[in-house]
């Protein structure tokens, strides 16, 4: 679940906002309007936090595993990955409102 949900993430992060990226890179120059700007930077910060806190779980996820596999087993619930997964998106979430409060 997690795997997928950064992979999703990364897709983003390469489908949306690096085409316009390398475009910004090699005309030094915005040519897509102030809206467009906004969305692409609120894209930028969105999926890129959403990949570093699902890299986060994932890393603390394989850490537990490792470190106490017979007791983590049986932590490793349905439940518990849902409370993570909702604690990651309400993160990103957070940090979507505080970098469009900024705009």
């Amino acid at each position: 679940m997690f795997i997928v949900s950064l992979a999703i993430a990364d897709l983003i992060v390469g489908l949306v906002v690096m085409p316009m990226s390398t475009i910004y890179i090699f005309t030094v120059d915005w040519r897509f309007g102030v809206a467009l700007c906004q969305l692409w930077i609120a894209v930028d910060y969105t999926a890129s936090t959403a990949s570093i806190l699902n890299l986060f779980v994932l890393s603390l996820d394989r850490y537990w595993s490792v470190t106490s596999p017979l007791e983590y087993l049986s932590k490793r619930t349905t439940k518990r990955a849902l409370v993570m997964r909702t604690t990651k998106r309400a993160l990103v979430m957070i940090s979507l409102v505080l970098n469009l409060w900024s705009f």
